[in-house]
């Protein structure tokens, strides 16, 4: 599974076994979070800030990018990592 973040469209997109399976605009209004780069080993994931609700369970193999990945990038990470 990915999920691309575009901040200047404001909208997700999700990706399954390296296919586009959805995207959806966001319709949270709030200010802008950046992650800062610095040496920290831990960031805090899975807030949802309009809703004081937080994602209870695992993420295995997170990678995180500065800037929303295309659909051939996200197909060259799936045959990478999954395809055998």
């Amino acid at each position: 599974m990915v999920f691309i973040w575009n901040r200047s469209t404001r909208k997700g997109k999700l990706y399954l076994d390296g296919a586009e399976a959805g995207e959806e605009p966001s319709e949270y209004n709030g200010e802008d979070i950046d992650l800062n780069l610095t040496n920290h080993t831990t960031y805090e994931l899975g807030y949802k800030k309009d809703t004081k609700e937080v994602f209870n369970g695992f993420l295995r193999d997170l990678a995180i990018f500065f800037r929303p990945l295309t659909r051939g990038e996200v197909f060259t990470l799936y045959r990478k990592f999954f395809i055998f």
